[in-house]
This record gives C-alpha cells, structure tokens and sequence, in this order.
C-alpha cells in the first residue's frame, strides 16, 4: 500500500508537470524543478500518515527477508551483555521504513534498551522512566534529534560512540535526574512496550500538521537539530529543560 501510493503521487507529478509544460511553454525540466519540492513534501505527509495509522501494532518478526538483520542485532548482543542487558523480546514494526527491533532490560538498572535495525543503518535507544510520567531517552542515531520534542520526554543523542560510552552518558543523565528530585521507575515490559506504541502514535499524530514538514527540514538543514547532541547536564544549563521540582 505504500509503495503504491508513492507511485501513485509520482505518476500524478510527472502527469500534472508534462500538462504544465505544455500549457506554459516552459521546458519540462523546469517544471520539475519546481515541482521536486512538491513531490518531496507530498512523499513525507503519506509516509507520516501511513507509519502514525491506528492499526501499526508490534508484529513478529518476518520468516523470510529478514535474517541479515537478525543476524546483525544477534551479533551486538555480544557488546551489551557484558554491560548487563539481556535480551527479552523481539518485534518487528511495519512502517514506511520497515524496522526490526531486539529489546533488552537491564539485569539490575532501570534502564531498557532497544537495537533498531532499518536494512540499511542500525540505531540504539536507551530509555528510563520517572516519575511524573518523564523518559529520559539516550540515541545513537542523530535523526532522533531532527525534531522538537515534548518537554517530559528527555533526549540526548551521542553517535558513533561506542556502546559502552552511550551506557555511561545515560547513567549520569540519570544521577543528575535523580539530584534534580526525580527518582527512576522500573516498569514491566508490558507497561514499557504500551508506552512506546503511544509515543510514537503522538510523535507522528503532531506530522499531520501542514508546516510539519517546514519544521522538519528546518530542523535538519540547521543548528537546531544539533539541540540534543549534548548531555542532559548541559541542556538544563543551557535553559532547555524546565521541568525539575524546584527546592
């Protein structure tokens, strides 16, 4: 259905850009120039719509196509077992971008992490809830941060680091949390998954916006995507974040 609808937009484009052409006397290419713009925009609201739809659910993971990928998340187990997580389910979740995902809960932290892996780029997602209904999310993918977030859901992103160092960041991210008057909540991983569905649900119902895509590429052709590129410390130095008790 949508590579069906992406050809559908594209078939449109061209049509309506020859007809243009024609009628305006302008060559076609121009026309195409103009209308890329158009085309991009048009592309990015029907990926939105279809990965924020109400039926996405957490699937099993494909028995054919996708073992390349098994194989890669299996293979990182290795980094993360010494650092205390094991692995506790697996999901696979049918967007515009298709995603298989290893989930791991730390044996004796308050920290879960998920290994995303998209076929052609692996990312990794350290998250911990609070109090007050705050996460604290530490990336490894910069794409995380193109984007503003709600101000109780808590980013730092840190890529190519190493996994053992993104664990660290995380760790402090949480002393100095639990210093501002937030304790950390260990949560079931019903509970986890449940939140992580409405969160995402949330994120691309705030996409249906018309300027959402202005925003988007605001955010990633300038400094403000780089917002989240630093610890939490320096953000709540730097007036970011506004949510802390106060004493």
């Amino acid at each position: 259905m949508k590579y069906q609808s992406y050809f559908i937009v594209c078939l449109l484009t061209a049509m309506l850009t020859w007809f243009a052409s024609a009628t305006l006397g302008l060559p076609f290419w121009a026309i195409m120039l103009l209308a890329l713009p158009a085309l991009g925009i048009a592309q990015m609201n029907l990926s939105n719509r279809y990965n924020g739809r109400a039926s996405l659910e957490f699937e099993p993971v494909p028995e054919t196509g996708y073992q390349a990928r098994l194989d890669g998340l299996e293979m990182m187990r290795h980094y993360l077992f010494p650092l205390g997580f094991q692995k506790t389910d697996e999901f696979y979740l049918k967007t515009s971008c298709d995603v298989v995902t290893f989930l791991h809960q730390h044996e004796s932290e308050p920290v879960y992490l998920c290994n995303y892996h998209f076929g052609k780029m692996v990312g990794t997602d350290l998250i911990t809830h609070f109090e007050n209904d705050i996460t604290l999310t530490t990336c490894t993918l910069r794409s995380a941060g193109t984007a503003p977030r709600p101000p109780r859901n808590l980013l730092q992103v840190f890529e190519n680091r190493p996994l053992e160092e993104v664990f660290d960041y995380h760790q402090h991210a949480i002393a100095f949390i639990k210093h501002q008057g937030l304790m950390p909540v260990r949560v079931s991983q019903l509970f986890f998954k449940a939140r992580f569905m409405q969160s995402l649900r949330e994120f691309y119902s705030q996409t249906r916006n018309v300027f959402w895509p202005v925003k988007f590429m605001y955010w990633h052709f300038t400094h403000r995507g780089k917002l989240y590129a630093k610890p939490i410390q320096e953000q709540y130095l730097a007036g970011m974040i506004k949510i802390f008790p106060k004493a």
